[in-house]
């Protein structure tokens, strides 16, 4: 008597899905930056950055990100490409698998990075075979010696960033995650979400340490 029976109208149910590497807080950052993740040529990536750049006049920066490492040339994306697009402002965009960063002559400047900038330890400086020059690609670590140049991001920003980020997994139908790399401000995220009863996912967070 007490059963619930509802009527689906021939739709299928599933359990909800579980995803054990995920960065929701980042990602949903990344949708409201420069985001160019699923564009499949150069030039359309090339469109986006260029209609982004025009379209917020007053970042200090161009972030975004989601660029797929195949379309270029040995995954290596040149500056001089970002600089016929942006050549008044830094750039820094993340590859699609987050290991490698694209960035303009600004950006290269504000870093202080140069022909005789030594790889960081884990990372390497991509530079150009004749000149020796950086060539605008930074891999690992030394994605690091630009983005910590970035201005930080609010706490505002990593909440907004999480809901958009868990609206998008909400509609796969992940209703758990693993969040692979929650530093601090991504904690205090879920832990705002889920003060104001917005944590739509159950949560286990993982941190990297550096040993």
């Amino acid at each position: 008597a007490e059963t619930n029976v509802i009527d689906l109208d021939g739709k299928m149910v599933l359990p909800g899905f579980h995803d054990s590497h995920v960065h929701p807080v980042s990602g949903g950052i990344e949708l409201g930056q420069c985001d160019l993740n699923g564009l499949p040529t150069a030039q359309q990536i090339f469109d986006k950055i260029k209609r982004y750049a025009q379209q917020n006049p007053d970042n200090e920066w161009i972030v975004g990100g989601g660029w797929d490492l195949p379309i270029f040339p040995d995954a290596n994306p040149t500056k001089e490409q970002l600089d016929a697009l942006v050549p008044d402002r830094p750039v820094y965009l993340t590859a699609a698998d987050a290991h490698s960063a694209w960035v303009n002559t600004r950006a290269l400047q504000i870093a202080g990075i140069t022909k005789n900038s030594p790889d960081p330890d884990e990372g390497r400086i991509e530079r150009d075979p004749l000149t020796g020059e950086p060539s605008g690609t930074l891999r690992e670590t030394a994605m690091a010696l630009v983005s910590k140049h970035i201005p930080e991001l609010t706490l505002e920003d990593y909440v907004n960033g999480l809901r958009s980020g868990l609206e998008m997994a909400n509609r796969f139908g992940i209703t758990s995650l693993q969040e692979a790399n929650a530093h601090e401000q991504i904690l205090q995220a879920y832990a705002e979400l889920d003060r104001e009863g917005e944590l739509t996912v159950r949560v286990v967070a993982a941190q990297y340490v550096d040993a």
